[in-house]
């Protein structure tokens, strides 16, 4: 209630990616070996509550699966101890996901939007990998003070569409990100239900600030 959207820039997938040494190979693999090993398999976070935790607890909620969450302060020691064993998987945000899965010191099994990675083309979605309705991403944006006057908001609104153009659009591909550029009602439509569905799954999944 205390910002006016103005635009939805782009969509930050997260890309579920396992160290190496973890027998799986498919989204199904992983499916098969958490329930066969229920709450043993362990998967990092940047913290309580972050981008990895909720894409992780959605991906249990559709599956059926329950698995070991280790919550760190900040992605990098979570992505370090992924790389060195300490964990087994991460959903981990896709522009510091890649590097690693293209290094090979990861293994990639699906991303989390709805379409795929133009940098990883050969990666299928979640859905595609069997999980129906299965779409995440964080979202990056501009929002504005609430009570900015409409007519501000949409001369912000054309502004950012009018930068937004092919060059910029290619670089923000380029480190994995997924353009969008919409209108401020939609952004607005969109940042509602958003807000709704991090609420349910935070609360079906009983996160809790410790």
């Amino acid at each position: 209630k205390d910002f006016a959207p103005i635009v939805r820039v782009a969509d930050q997938p997260n890309v579920l990616v396992v160290n190496p040494s973890l027998n799986v190979n498919s989204v199904q693999e992983l499916i098969t070996l958490a329930k066969a090993r229920p709450g043993k398999l362990t998967f990092g976070s940047a913290g309580l509550g972050a981008a990895q935790q909720i894409a992780a607890e959605l991906f249990m909620m559709k599956t059926g699966t329950r698995m070991l969450h280790v919550p760190y302060k900040g992605g990098a020691p979570a992505l370090a101890d992924l790389v060195g064993g300490q964990i087994d998987l991460m959903f981990e945000t896709s522009p510091t996901a890649v590097p690693f899965v293209q290094s090979k010191k990861l293994r990639a099994l699906a991303v989390t939007t709805s379409q795929r990675l133009s940098t990883l083309p050969a990666l299928p979605t979640l859905a595609e990998s069997g999980i129906q309705d299965y779409s995440y991403a964080t979202w990056l944006g501009m929002v504005a003070p609430a009570g900015t006057p409409p007519a501000i908001i949409a001369r912000l609104n054309a502004e950012v569409l009018k930068a937004m153009n092919p060059e910029f659009r290619a670089q923000l591909t380029e480190v994995n990100l997924i353009p969008v550029g919409d209108k401020a009602p939609e952004f607005g439509e969109f940042l509602r239900k958003d807000t709704a569905e991090y609420a349910r799954i935070v609360k079906e999944a009983q996160i809790e600030v410790q």
